[in-house]
């Protein structure tokens, strides 16, 4: 077996612009690799070249390489030094950032504390921001000389830090409709093509280590099989979301591996509870005994998952050992729907973007085995992206990644009651409520004890499995298709960084 396993200034806009388009354009097909040129294959398009304005994973793995935060996750996954070099926190509300010296911007400024107040307030009330929920607890930020801040918060923040790893900081005069992304990171973008690619090159400038890769392109890439014929071609370096399907087309390969790490992503159905036949608990209930979530990790996953109950994933400050599993019981969901013959087979469509279709067309076949007439419907993941902000789909088939390694960014942004005055509740796109787990939830955001922080989030995951507010699904392996001549280790977060890669020549 070759699978490895592991637990656990204007003009310079304007010319770079030029320059990006340039490049971008003169490019077509994709050759294999070049010297100097790692390649890494994306299941996912970028939404946004905006970090601002998205948190899904292809964000903060694809983005992370351009742009860096106050703190970062180290491989472990634990908050470390980033751009703030050392922080303090003299009482429960202060937190007091020294930042890094002779940190510059993409297009050769220096970085300051003005720079890193304008960055968390823009992050903070940009229209479309989506990092609005992790500032939510910020009362002030303020600029002391050019390499401090000091950050109040309105009430305790536990894991304030965790959420500030994902705030990058930008140029303080970056405008609300971003063109040219500038960051501070070991990679600077030379080339984007909308929703096939970007490219970026080593800045020359960098305060840290330089990365060993000169160039790094990012491939988008929803087909599964299309990812894997890239890396079997060497025309890729690193693949990720290999489909269990293909692992042996990659074993067969003797310079190619698989390499298997336990993460944290968490398949699962969001449910919309004011929708008709969703509205009904009956028909939730039957939703959730019906699915065969042993099936489904041995067979769609071929064993590489495991049935889920909850949404944290296992190495997540949050997970519950002592959460039950959910029991597959059809005849209880034959016996749920017949009190509902009066009405009809309840009608269901699932909503998933087309990489997800084999899980979703398992599930339609669990549901329609006990009774309901349960039908599909695929989207590219650009598509459903707006389809989920415009509220439109009631019954969708989604994934968790929670990188931050804490609970509460998924309790905070998808679960919480969506509340502008809280900032709470920005990925609530499923009309949930519920009073009870409101109050955990911003119990969790002041508790500084940890031990009680860990019992609200227990709390809270049994009452949203009683509440079936979302059903967990599985909890998966991250799959790598891993070219022999690359040296890199996987990450907690499960971000494809290029500065931690290089190839063996």
């Amino acid at each position: 077996m070759k699978i490895r396993t592991a637990l656990c200034g204007l003009c310079f806009l304007v010319i770079a612009l030029v320059s990006v388009t340039t490049e971008v354009e003169a490019r077509s097909g994709r050759s294999k690799d070049e010297k100097g040129h790692l390649r890494i294959v994306h299941a996912h398009a970028l939404p946004s070249l905006d970090p601002h304005l998205d948190l899904t994973f292809i964000t903060t793995s694809v983005l992370g390489n351009l742009f860096e935060a106050l703190v970062e996750f180290d491989s472990e996954g634990k908050p470390a030094p980033r751009l703030a070099q050392r922080w303090e926190n003299p009482d429960e509300l202060t937190w007091k950032f020294t930042l890094r010296r002779l940190v510059r911007f993409h297009d050769g400024r220096d970085m300051t504390a003005e720079d890193v107040v304008a960055s968390l307030h823009r992050a903070k009330t940009h229209p479309q921001s989506k990092m609005s929920t992790y500032l939510a607890s910020v009362e002030s930020v303020e600029a002391v000389g050019r390499s401090t801040i000091v950050l109040r918060t309105k009430t305790p923040s536990p894991a304030l830090l965790s959420k500030l790893a994902f705030v990058v900081i930008q140029p303080a005069d970056t405008p609300e409709n971003l063109v040219l992304p500038i960051g501070t990171g070991p990679y600077r973008i030379s080339g984007y093509k909308p929703g096939e690619s970007l490219r970026a090159v080593r800045f020359g400038k960098y305060w840290g280590a330089f990365p060993s890769e000169k160039e790094v392109e990012f491939l988008f890439v929803p087909d599964p099989s299309a990812r894997v014929e890239l890396l079997i071609d060497r025309a890729a370096a690193l693949v990720e979301e290999v489909s269990p399907q293909d692992i042996t087309r990659i074993e067969e390969k003797d310079d190619l591996w698989v390499e298997s790490h336990l993460g944290n992503f968490v398949f699962y159905l969001a449910l919309d509870p004011t929708r008709a036949p969703l509205d009904n608990p009956v028909v939730r209930e039957a939703i959730d005994v019906s699915l065969d979530r042993q099936a489904i990790a041995d067979g769609v996953f071929t064993g590489h998952a495991l049935p889920a109950n909850q949404i944290p994933g296992p190495g997540t400050f949050g997970f519950s050992k002592q959460l039950k599993q959910p029991t597959h019981n059809p005849e209880r969901a034959r016996e749920l729907l017949r009190t509902l013959t009066h009405e009809g087979s309840p009608e269901l469509i699932l909503h998933y973007s087309t990489n997800r279709s084999l899980l979703a067309e398992t599930i339609i076949r669990q549901l329609n085995a006990v009774g309901f007439a349960a039908s599909g419907q695929a989207h590219s993941w650009p598509d459903l992206l707006e389809l989920l902000d415009r509220k439109e789909a009631g019954f969708v088939l989604l994934g968790e990644n929670n990188s931050s390694m804490d609970a509460g960014y998924f309790f905070d942004s998808v679960v919480h009651t969506t509340s502008t005055e809280l900032s709470l509740g920005d990925f609530n796109f499923f009309n949930f409520s519920d009073r009870e787990i409101d109050a955990l939830i911003e119990q969790t955001g002041q508790e500084m004890d940890p031990a009680k922080r860990l019992k609200d989030f227990h709390d809270a995951s049994s009452r949203l499995a009683e509440a079936r507010g979302v059903l967990p699904l599985v909890v998966v392996m991250d799959l790598f298709g891993v070219r022999r001549d690359l040296v890199w280790r996987p990450r907690a977060d499960g971000n494809c960084w290029a500065a931690e890669m290089s190839l063996s020549r």
